[in-house]
């Protein structure tokens, strides 16, 4: 997930603005639940700060997602499946067995 800032803003933990962050997020579709992978953030194109969390750390990390947010916007789109339109069923012609 990207977002960009008109206005620099200050990362909490460290203190460095940025004014651009990027985000890799795990769901558990089942459970409705996300976590962060990977998350950098940006200042005038020039990468400040990436942090890189191991797939089995970040499934430790795993929280209920808000609703109406634009997490759970896209976490619906990862956690879809939808049904096919139709089915394609393959059956061998007559006598080719």
């Amino acid at each position: 997930m990207r977002q960009t800032y008109l206005v620099p803003q200050d990362d909490k933990s460290t203190g460095q603005r940025f004014d651009r962050s990027e985000s890799r997020h795990i769901f558990d579709c089942k459970n409705g639940t996300s976590g962060v992978m990977q998350g950098s953030i940006y200042l005038k194109g020039n990468l400040v700060n990436l942090i890189s969390l191991p797939y089995e750390m970040a499934k430790q990390t795993l929280h209920t997602v808000p609703a109406n947010s634009m997490i759970q916007q896209l976490m619906n789109v990862a956690c879809a499946q939808p049904e096919a339109p139709f089915r394609l069923v393959y059956e061998p012609a007559p006598g080719s067995r």
